[in-house]
């Protein structure tokens, strides 16, 4: 084989797999990329059906997203008597935490705010808006687990207040937030 043919095919072959490679470490980074965002996504939801999480990550709801999709409910509760105690505030911080989100974060400096200055009305008709659209999306299964957290940290939260001797350890006002929260989580 004359060299310059040779040297063409040399280049040919290094081209061919220069671009093979560049797909390759592509795919493999867009893999771990979508790995790191259901990893992240079953932390905040609960959720482990990897469909399911793979449904989450196509409709664009990233962590951040669902995070604060349930973490309104429990502002609501904790905000059900236009007042936010230590103990209510506490709780909402531990769930936070609980659901990946790190002091320093956006998501952390926004619901943080929440917690000194009762969110406006708008915020939970927001979450009951994306909540209704949300479980369009997701598979009965995945969307009781969401449901099913949402409700258990809400409860966390109303009780956190306790009350004197176990009576009244969750308010009346407490009780119609949930009442409210559980009729839009059941739709």
């Amino acid at each position: 084989m004359p060299k310059t043919l040779h040297d063409r095919g040399d280049a040919l072959e290094q081209a061919f797999f220069s671009k093979m490679d560049a797909k390759l470490l592509d795919d493999l980074r867009q893999k771990k990329a979508a790995e790191q965002s259901r990893a992240a996504l079953q932390k905040v939801s609960g959720i482990t059906d990897p469909a399911a999480l793979d449904a989450l990550i196509k409709l664009g709801i990233s962590p951040d997203t669902l995070s604060a999709m349930a973490l309104i409910p429990l502002l609501h509760v904790a905000w059900g008597d236009n007042s936010l105690d230590d103990s209510e505030r506490d709780a909402v911080l531990v769930a936070m935490h609980d659901r990946g989100v790190h002091d320093g974060s956006d998501t952390y400096k926004l619901l943080s705010s929440w917690l000194t200055a009762e969110p406006k009305p708008e915020l939970f008709a927001a979450w009951k808006s994306y909540v209704l659209e949300l479980r369009l999306h997701l598979d009965a299964d995945s969307y009781a687990v969401m449901k099913s957290r949402v409700l258990e940290d809400c409860g966390v939260v109303s009780r956190a207040s306790g009350g004197m001797f176990g009576i009244g350890a969750v308010s009346s006002s407490e009780r119609n937030a949930i009442a409210e929260i559980t009729k839009v989580l059941e739709g």
